[in-house]
């Protein structure tokens, strides 16, 4: 396996609904990327209802090359 191709997302996911039944699903966030995303969807939608910032569990690649 070759390191070098291997890419690295950050390991966090934020859902967040909306106040107006809207909601948005952000993966691969950084916890500062997460915090803006909110600010900036907050700001465009308004009120957040709740959410939930929480780290991916990746246990394994979901594919191989042999």
């Amino acid at each position: 396996m070759n390191n070098e191709n291997m890419a690295v997302y950050p390991p966090y996911r934020l859902v967040a609904q909306f106040a107006d039944g809207a909601r948005l699903l952000f993966d691969g966030l950084t916890e500062a990327q997460a915090q803006q995303s909110m600010e900036a969807a907050q700001a465009q939608r308004g009120d957040i209802a709740w959410y939930d910032l929480s780290l991916i569990h990746i246990s394994e690649p979901t594919r191989r090359s042999y």
